[in-house]
């Protein structure tokens, strides 16, 4: 178990709250993208260029970029970013 090494820099419990927290926001994004009357998904016919729909898998991703301040779309071109 020595690739788990750095769960132990913090206490279990913070490691459920940050992992509740960033649950709920997930389903938070999803939920709101799905019943927001100003969504993609609610207005296609307002957003002619097109427009993104948040399925859960998109909006885990979203906020583990946004945790992380890698970005929404993840490039390992820019190294500093993702750098602690």
């Amino acid at each position: 178990m020595i690739f788990l090494v750095f769960l132990i820099c913090v206490l279990l419990q913070v490691w459920v709250v940050v992992s509740a927290v960033l649950l709920g926001i997930t389903i938070l994004v999803y939920l709101l993208d799905k019943f927001s009357p100003f969504s993609y998904r609610n207005r296609k016919d307002h957003f002619p260029d097109g427009g993104k729909v948040y399925s859960v898998k998109e909006s885990a991703w979203f906020v583990m970029g946004a945790f992380t301040k890698s970005g929404e779309k993840s490039s390992f071109l820019f190294t500093e970013k993702t750098c602690l």
